[in-house]
């Protein structure tokens, strides 16, 4: 297991990426997901992925994390080989998925993750 990236959220998503590319020195890949209402800048670093996302729309969960609790890391992902073996011991609140960047992704019920929400990420 390594961590795979970090999904930060952002209201003012140019201003933010603007900001990330000074301060990481990369140039970010920026995708819209029209199916989860995102748009998204990642920064492929040396050691781990930055993930800036900003809502598309206002039915998101992004929308709605941001109105709760502003600008801040929304969650943290873990690339595992296989997402099955950990779903025993740490319940998923989604289904699993194709993502974004990944073949596989579920999201960890945030009890099990002392209220830290965990992506499992699988190629």
């Amino acid at each position: 297991m390594k961590l795979d990236h970090v999904a930060i959220a952002v209201n003012d998503f140019d201003e933010t990426v603007d900001s990330y590319t000074k301060l990481f020195g990369v140039e970010p890949e920026i995708e819209t997901d029209e199916d989860r209402g995102l748009k998204i800048a990642v920064f492929k670093l040396e050691n781990v992925r930055i993930e800036v996302m900003t809502p598309v729309r206002e039915d998101t969960a992004i929308s709605k994390f941001l109105k709760k609790r502003g600008n801040g890391i929304h969650h943290i992902a873990l690339r595992v080989k296989r997402i099955e073996d950990y779903l025993k011991d740490f319940p998923p609140i989604t289904p699993i998925e194709k993502g974004i960047t990944a073949s596989r992704v579920v999201f960890l019920d945030l009890d099990s993750t002392h209220r830290v929400l965990v992506e499992l990420v699988e190629d």
